[in-house]
């Protein structure tokens, strides 16, 4: 019998998923993983693209966001926006509180956070951010529009709750595309009806 210095049962770390967080996984009796890597679907980008004002069908990069997350929890730590030119990183006390939180009322959902006030309805969902953010939400807990002191953006949603359309009073919109639950598009628009 090959001996490594683990027991059966006893658990090993092992890198998952391109971030490489770790997570515990059994091993066999030879003290070698049984099963391999597994990604667990955290989103590590996002790509933005714009439509070109040539042609309605043609479309290049605008931006790309890029995601971080602690090893143990998957709490999100980092986000990069504008390709790097941004970046905000937010870290958690023991409770998974963010630590930029300074007041939370008695349903512990975070009233002040990096000194900007929130307000929520009965159901969690933010109202207002600030003085000049504010929200509303249908029937079923969608958001359907948002709106700052310079634009007001109103949501279209499908039968099974998925976003299909964003838009903005200026004339501009998002259009959104999905393989079942799966988004795998975001159409811009200016102004410009593609169909």
């Amino acid at each position: 019998m090959v001996s490594s210095g683990v027991s059966p049962g006893d658990y090993e770390w092992v890198a998952i998923g391109p971030s490489e967080p770790r997570h515990p996984s059994p091993l066999n009796k030879l003290g070698q993983s049984p099963l391999p890597p597994v990604d667990r679907g955290l989103k590590l980008s996002s790509t933005f693209l714009k439509q070109n004002t040539s042609s309605v069908d043609s479309f290049s990069t605008d931006h790309v966001e890029l995601y971080g997350y602690d090893n143990s929890l998957d709490y999100l730590t980092d986000a990069s926006y504008n390709n790097g030119s941004t970046t905000t990183s937010w870290s958690y006390d023991a409770a998974g509180n963010r630590n930029d939180v300074t007041a939370v009322d008695n349903l512990n959902r975070a009233t002040t956070i990096g000194g900007v006030s929130r307000t929520y309805d009965i159901l969690g969902n933010t109202l207002t951010k600030g003085s000049s953010t504010s929200y509303t939400w249908d029937e079923l807990n969608r958001m359907s529009s948002s709106a700052t002191s310079s634009a007001t953006w109103a949501y279209t949603y499908r039968a099974d709750g998925m976003r299909v359309k964003k838009y903005h009073t200026s004339g501009d919109y998002m259009l959104y595309a999905y393989d079942g639950q799966m988004p795998i598009e975001e159409f811009t628009y200016h102004g410009i009806w593609p169909y």
